[in-house]
């Protein structure tokens, strides 16, 4: 039965959320009695799903703020776009309730964001369980129990636009806050990477945890729009499309994991415990990350996982590094070396913005025989406002960048998850982190003078929005 106030406060402290069910209690009632399948939003399986959602969301979006199964109280769950206390006073007033102590433990709980920015290790976790337990909601609103939540395949070219049924106007899943060209299909998600399937460990500033939860995570985010919508963290999940984006997200994780990537086992990580609403048992539950580490003991599965990318002695085509490499080895006298916040921030704009980096002390670079990978790390990001686009990444000075020598793009930043200062900023770990060994070996051997100090280019993939001066405090070359 579908929980209305009225039956909620009826149960007063005695029943709904007197307690939260402990982990053990938990996980024997989150297995399914059967195996359900999350599938493609693009196949017929998909599609008759975003219709399920499609309704359910709709009724969703007319319940009371206050109803835990309302949409207002899942998005206001992630994150909220006005103060905590002052939503909470203004949807329950004064008074005591179970739905008022609900939202004081769930709302604004995201791991991996503004508050939570230093528990960003549960990235992946909590946004399972975000998707489990609002997946559970549709069904119980939707009255359909087979419902499961389609994923958007980006990681498929053939689905790099957003799925057709977030375009239609007349649509409950349809949102007019998006960035132009989205709505109607012509703006795609470029540059997307599943470098996170190379990492081997799941912690680290270049373990996968991390290089998933920016690309293609945050890039999605900021390419979908706006900074006041998809773009901005406190507004995000009130878009329909974040959750079939947070569904491609835990195909991500499920496919690492059957690629052969280990998660954490030290209790640290294992026993970290974070509070969503059951609507199946009417009640907060406290639900661990190391009980949802598969989605088999959750009772769902996906239509496919991720291929498993290809060797990295593949990745690149070093002919043509290396009949390029002397543009990126003309370095720009007047570029200043930036080797960390040190040095001063780079200010990015709407045009390419250069820095020197200064080349690491022992580098692959010198084409030593090693199994261990050289990534170029930048780190530091803040800004006050979201610029609310992409910048592409290149190893080279502003030619290369404006003449787009994709051979030299390495990868993309944004500033998602950016702090308001560099003060801030400095006390994170946050880092984007990317694999340029064969670019730096070709560099190193055309080079006519040893190891290049090189140039690190970044270049906005379309207009920032012009009161953001976002900065970046860090660069680097770390070896792994």
């Amino acid at each position: 039965m579908t929980m209305t106030r009225r039956r909620a406060l009826s149960l007063g402290s005695a029943g709904l959320f007197a307690t939260t069910v402990p982990f053990a209690t938990w996980i024997n009632g989150a297995r399914a009695q059967y195996m359900r399948t999350r599938y493609d939003a693009a196949s017929p399986e998909g599609k008759e799903m975003l219709g399920i959602y499609a309704n359910a969301v709709g009724q969703m979006k007319t319940r009371d703020p206050s109803d835990p199964t309302s949409w207002q109280f899942q998005f206001f769950t992630h994150w909220m776009d006005e103060q905590k206390a002052a939503a909470i006073d203004r949807i329950y007033g004064p008074d005591a309730s179970p739905e008022k102590m609900a939202a004081e433990a769930m709302w604004n709980t995201c791991r991996g964001h503004i508050t939570w920015a230093s528990q960003s290790d549960f990235f992946v976790p909590w946004h399972r369980m975000y998707v489990l337990y609002l997946e559970k909601i549709v069904r119980q609103v939707s009255g359909e129990d087979d419902f499961t939540l389609p994923y958007w395949n980006y990681s498929d070219p053939a689905s790099l636009a957003i799925p057709e049924e977030f375009r239609d106007p007349a649509s409950p899943l349809f949102v007019a806050d998006r960035n132009p060209g989205i709505n109607d299909g012509t703006a795609v998600m470029n540059g997307l990477s599943t470098a996170f399937m190379s990492r081997t460990a799941y912690l680290g500033q270049i373990g996968f945890n991390r290089t998933l939860d920016n690309n293609p995570h945050g890039a999605v985010h900021v390419m979908v729009g706006t900074t006041t919508n998809m773009g901005n963290v406190p507004t995000a999940a009130n878009d329909p499309v974040f959750w079939v984006h947070h569904a491609q997200i835990d195909r991500c994780w499920a496919s690492w994991n059957a690629a052969g990537g280990a998660n954490p086992t030290d209790a640290t990580w294992t026993d970290q415990a974070f509070q969503f609403y059951d609507p199946v048992e009417n009640q907060l539950v406290s639900v661990a990350s190391g009980s949802v580490t598969t989605t088999e003991e959750l009772g769902y599965t996906y239509q496919d996982l991720v291929p498993e990318p290809a060797p990295l002695t593949a990745m690149v085509e070093r002919d043509k590094l290396t009949e390029t490499a002397p543009i990126v080895l003309a370095a720009a006298e007047d570029v200043p070396l930036t080797a960390s916040v040190d040095t001063g921030p780079v200010k990015l704009g709407a045009d390419p913005v250069t820095a020197r980096v200064a080349a690491p002390e022992q580098s692959l670079a010198l084409g030593g025989p090693s199994d261990k990978r050289l990534y170029l790390v930048i780190g530091a990001l803040a800004t006050e406002v979201q610029p609310g686009v992409v910048y592409d990444v290149y190893l080279g000075g502003p030619d290369v960048a404006r003449e787009q020598r994709d051979e030299w793009l390495v990868g993309q930043i944004h500033f998602f998850n950016a702090t308001a200062s560099i003060e801030e900023a400095e006390k994170t770990d946050a880092v984007f982190a990317f694999d340029v060994t064969d670019h730096m070996a070709v560099l190193t051997s055309e080079a006519n003078d040893g190891l290049p100090t090189p140039q690190v280019t970044f270049a906005p993939a379309g207009a920032p929005a012009e009161n953001a001066e976002p900065l970046v405090g860090d660069i680097r070359f770390v070896e792994e």
